[in-house]
């Protein structure tokens, strides 16, 4: 099957999302694969078999994208998870729910590019969480140039920078309160 995305946890096990057959769970110690797919019986299974994104972060929670499936949370060591979706009428949920790509910064936070709905921040706060998102909105120049987020990194210097899936790359600097401070674009 077509392989969407790789990575490695903290446990020795490689996780491989595929384009139609869900994750497979691979350990380098027993070399034994398994295999999750979405169950419709199952509310605590993959809500789609069509993996975009996974990443392992260093807590020990592996985060899912899937086309039309949301964001999954899995909590691997208290085997627990959690789903974060869309709520059109909520400015604080995640703006789209479809998944392009999944970062984890230097400071801890966690960044969702979106098809739609541009950049989102993950935000914990008094164990709740809610999301920042940073869009494409053409009568605000310090926007960004995509709602289309196909790829995210940070630098060195602590600068973020989103690449798209059809308008180039934006370099993106925040204050110290988090707030975007500039967004530089790059495209021909």
């Amino acid at each position: 099957d077509f392989v969407t995305s790789i990575c490695a946890d903290e446990k020795n096990i490689i996780w491989i999302g595929t384009q139609n057959k869900g994750i497979y769970r691979y350990s380098l110690i027993t070399k034994t694969p398994e295999n999750y797919k979405k169950n419709i019986l199952d509310k605590n299974s993959l809500s789609s078999n069509e993996i975009t994104s996974i990443y392992s972060d260093k807590k020990g929670v592996l985060w899912i994208g899937a086309i039309g499936g949301h964001l999954r949370k899995l909590d691997l060591q208290k085997k627990k998870i959690i789903h974060y979706h869309n709520k059109p009428y909520d400015k604080k949920s995640l703006s789209d729910d479809v998944i392009n790509v999944i970062y984890e910064d230097s400071k801890q936070q966690i960044w969702i590019g979106t098809v739609n709905g541009g950049l989102n921040k993950l935000n914990h706060k008094n164990a709740k969480i809610n999301f920042t998102s940073y869009t494409h909105n053409n009568s605000i120049y310090n926007s960004l140039n995509s709602k289309n987020i196909f790829s995210f990194c940070e630098d060195n210097f602590g600068n973020y920078w989103a690449g798209t899936a059809n308008k180039g790359l934006n370099h993106m600097s925040f204050n110290e309160k988090q707030e975007i401070e500039q967004i530089r674009k790059y495209s021909k």
